[in-house]
């Protein structure tokens, strides 16, 4: 580790059966972004790089995992 760094996220690699919550206010999903995202994951994937981003939150007291940035990279991936 460098000094001065200190760990704040993680990369996880999840189960496809995994299922996310968007969040409601999030901007809709547009299939031609879908497809585009599809394509370039097949060129090249780079979720390494530019990765989901998801937020744990309780929902009437349920656990559930919300995306907060990649919903497009999210159903392009599956």
């Amino acid at each position: 580790m460098i000094k001065g760094l200190t760990e704040v996220n993680k990369i996880f690699k999840v189960d496809p059966n995994v299922k996310f919550e968007y969040y409601e206010k999030n901007r809709p999903l547009s299939e031609v972004k879908i497809k585009e995202l599809q394509n370039s994951l097949e060129e090249s994937n780079l979720l390494n790089i530019n990765p989901i981003i998801v937020r744990k939150v309780k929902v009437n007291g349920v656990v559930v995992y919300k995306i907060v940035d990649g919903q497009h990279r999210n159903e392009a991936a599956i």
